[in-house]
């Protein structure tokens, strides 16, 4: 029904690895539906005395949860590991609008591990590169999606490719 929000692998060559980290649709659907239901509401009570007071107040709270909905349905990362320029891109995109951060050198990960939460991020999980100074960077939020154990053994299998072949 929905696109899968599984953080998956895009594309694989020798040299790139292209990872994505999907909008969470199903979540974004649900802030939004409950946001039109929210709105809707209101022109049940139209003989009400207050009815503009009301539906002014549904507006002014509904608008703020939208834009949390239309953010889990336009935010996306694409992380691109490229071994021949020996760097890691990561292009954050909200709103449709892309930006671009440059991650450390691919020399520098030691491995790419999973994060799982603790507290109230309990059952939520991010993708982090450890490297070799043993400092550690995220990769992403948490989140509830699936698919991150599954990319960071792809990952680490295609660092440990390119140490072979740099020896």
């Amino acid at each position: 029904m929905f696109p899968s929000s599984d953080i998956r692998i895009l594309g694989r060559t020798s040299d790139r690895l292209v990872v994505l980290d999907a909008p969470f649709f199903m979540a974004g659907v649900l802030i939004l539906s409950v946001v039109v239901l929210g709105v809707a509401l209101p022109f049940a009570f139209r003989s009400y005395a207050r009815w503009n007071v009301l539906f002014g107040a549904i507006l002014a709270s509904a608008f703020p949860i939208a834009v949390v909905g239309l953010v889990m349905l336009t935010s996306s990362a694409k992380i691109t590991f490229d071994s021949s320029a020996d760097r890691i891109w990561i292009v954050r995109e909200i709103f449709w609008i892309a930006r671009t951060q440059q991650g450390p050198a691919l020399h520098e990960v030691r491995e790419v591990v999973v994060i799982s939460g603790t507290g109230s991020r309990k059952h939520l999980h991010h993708l982090s590169m450890v490297l070799e100074s043993g400092e550690t960077v995220s990769l992403g939020n948490y989140t509830s999606q699936s698919g991150h154990y599954a990319v960071a053994e792809i990952i680490n299998d295609f660092l440990a490719e390119r140490q072979k072949k740099l020896r």
